[in-house]
């Protein structure tokens, strides 16, 4: 029984060492294939920059992939920032729009319930202050 547990954990460990080439080629030829996709999106990008590139090797895409990564991230920020900035506006100017148009109808309704009428200009008035405090801090 020993001699046969020993056969088999020597086959084991022969097998190992005949796979262990095959899946590291398999490995490396999976971090060129991609290394290799990088170079395109790099090579693609440098020419719509109109600078180009020389050879490049597997550190110079790393880098210059890291770089790209990064210009993306803060072009994402930046046009984030702007949209959030103009739909504030734009909210800020529709509320406005609308606190006018309420007042202008209580202001037609000649004075009727002026109680209710105030109080609902007093407190649009003081909610689109807010909004103008709230956009601009």
């Amino acid at each position: 029984m020993q001699k046969f547990r020993n056969s088999s954990t020597t086959a084991a460990a022969v097998l190992r060492k005949t796979k262990k080439p095959f899946i590291e080629k398999k490995r490396r030829d999976r971090i060129n294939h991609s290394l290799e996709e990088l170079k395109c999106i790099l090579l693609e990008n440098s020419r719509q920059m109109n600078s180009p590139i020389s050879r490049l090797d597997k550190a110079d895409i790393l880098e210059m992939t890291v770089e790209y990564i990064h210009q993306l991230h803060k072009q994402v920020n930046t046009s984030t920032t702007e949209r959030d900035d103009t739909i504030a506006r734009e909210y800020k100017s529709r509320y406005e729009e609308c606190t006018r148009e309420t007042i202008r109808y209580f202001n037609s309704t000649n004075g009727r319930k002026h109680n209710i009428n105030s109080s609902l200009v007093i407190h649009l008035s003081s909610c689109v202050n807010q909004i103008k405090s709230d956009i601009y801090t």
